[in-house]
């Protein structure tokens, strides 16, 4: 009663929410046996180390709070087809579900974003955002620091406030640098910030990531656009954890849990949450937004991440146009969209992060939360979102293999829309061309193929063959691939894989 202003302002909680040996006014009315409800007082004495464990046991679980939903992608609604300026527009609305891997941010400045920060779960959940649990650093125990790639040494945290676990990973990774790199590089479609981020496997809440973002600022009318995800992990920081009373000293009593509790700053909807771990790296984050179909940005940025290795000339100079022509926005710090065109023109953004660095070069780029008793606080995420896709269809048409009167041939030259191109094992001669939703418009046209044959100079065989994804029912029953020999008859003929960009 203490805690509120007047007698009416008492909360008073359901039996279930209260723990074993917990102090409790009970109030009764008339001549009932069992109490109409039921106040917490405290458990034992007040002063004595509180029971966090006890606490948790009798507080919802993570489960509870954030129930796990299997990924899931579905539309939502028909599809809607429109022509603005004379260029297709297909929409098509989706819902999906992820459960996201990573947590990252690009503010490296994130206060408790450090490996033994206690947060709550609730602003988490709602948002994402790291709150304090309104724990004084005098009342957490010491706390080991480690790091992944440096498992020799450690440091301990006294008390784990953020500069005092700061100073520990300096000492750990000291003046060392990595021996090697860990890489990754994704780019996918990007049509909403929550969307990009969970098709990139990264949180939408946790660690403002999508906030970030601002997709639907960077979008154009009449044009797509991609974001590329090209991220170094120098190493991770974790701390040691064991039991939840480990974490605290034996100052932490249960006066002050229940003054927390009280307070809103913890309790049975809001358990705290520990911050265990936190990756140090570099990031560069940019939008990529061309007239070409998703497929051919998707082709020329992976071609260019190579250094443009195994493409031949032809399909070089196709990718090279789409990235003269289009328009490159940096959302990471450290670089400029012009900076990240010249990269993509000359092949070498996949050098953006070989000059070596030291450990302490690298800043806070994401985190792993927990619950105090271990489990890893992960959560499936949904967002619904529009699908708007500009221009025809794309399809890419890959040559495997040629079949020929002296066997099958894996090494090839096949003239196709006019154009000479190499197949060889494992790199199919590719060709794009647009056409309507159905399938239909001007077919692909092989003309020529050249195939060796031994003790000869190599063979020609001209053909004829005009292959059209409508008539040929590539896509038929809403298909998006298509594979086959063509033709199906004679003693010459190729397979194929085909591949529609669209709203799959």
């Amino acid at each position: 009663m203490a805690q509120a202003a007047s007698l009416e302002k008492v909360e008073l909680p359901d039996l279930p929410a209260l723990r074993e040996h917990q102090y409790v006014i009970a109030a009764f009315t008339g001549d009932g046996s069992l109490p109409v409800a039921v106040a917490p007082v405290g458990v034992g004495d007040r002063q004595a180390k509180a029971d966090v464990a006890a606490a948790l046991a009798k507080w919802r679980k993570w489960r509870e709070l954030s129930p796990y939903q299997p990924n899931a992608k579905s539309k939502v609604g028909p599809e809607e087809v429109t022509h603005v300026k004379g260029v297709k527009r297909t929409k098509q609305t989706y819902s999906l579900t992820k459960n996201p891997e990573e947590a990252i941010t690009f503010d490296p400045n994130v206060s408790m974003c450090f490996p033994g920060a206690i947060v709550q779960a609730k602003p988490a959940i709602e948002n994402g955002y790291l709150i304090p649990a309104g724990i004084e650093d005098s009342d957490r125990a010491d706390l080991g620091i480690t790091v992944d790639r440096l498992t020799s040494r450690k440091e301990t945290a006294s008390p784990p406030s953020a500069s005092n676990v700061t100073a520990a990973i300096g000492k750990v990774v000291g003046d060392d640098a990595p021996g090697s790199s860990d890489v990754v590089f994704r780019r996918v479609e990007a049509y909403d910030s929550s969307e990009t981020a969970l098709e990139l496997g990264i949180s939408a809440k946790y660690g403002g990531f999508a906030a970030s973002l601002d997709i639907s600022a960077r979008r154009k009318e009449t044009m797509n656009t991609v974001l590329v995800y090209l991220r170094e992990r120098g190493f991770t920081a974790f701390c040691d954890v064991s039991t939840p009373g480990a974490l605290f000293k034996d100052s932490f009593t249960e006066e002050k849990l229940n003054k927390l509790v009280s307070g809103g700053y913890m309790g049975p909807d809001n358990p705290p949450l520990l911050v265990n771990s936190v990756v140090y790296g570099r990031i560069i984050v940019f939008t990529f937004t061309s007239t070409s179909s998703e497929t051919e940005i998707k082709a020329a940025l992976e071609a260019s991440y190579h250094g443009f290795a195994d493409v031949d000339a032809h399909l070089k100079a196709h990718y090279l146009g789409i990235i003269s022509k289009s328009e490159v926005s940096i959302i990471s710090k450290g670089s400029t969209g012009g900076q990240i065109k010249e990269l993509l023109t000359k092949g070498t953004l996949a050098e953006s992060f070989a000059t070596p660095q030291k450990y302490k070069s690298y800043v806070r780029i994401g985190y792993t939360l927990q619950t105090l008793d271990g489990i890893p606080a992960k959560m499936s995420e949904t967002t619904n979102y529009d699908a708007v896709v500009w221009g025809d269809s794309t399809v890419t048409l890959k040559v495997k293999s040629l079949g020929t009167p002296f066997g099958t041939r894996e090494s090839f030259d096949i003239t196709i829309d006019g154009q000479e191109l190499p197949g060889a094992s494992g790199h199919p001669a590719t060709a794009y061309r647009a056409f309507a939703e159905d399938g239909s418009g001007d077919p692909y046209r092989i003309t020529c193929m050249k195939y060796p044959v031994i003790g000869t100079t190599d063979t020609e065989a001209h053909v004829d063959w005009r292959l059209s994804p409508k008539e040929l029912g590539w896509f038929a029953g809403g298909t998006t691939t298509a594979s086959g020999r063509y033709p199906e008859t004679g003693n010459v003929w190729m397979d194929y894989e085909a591949v529609k960009d669209g709203n799959s």
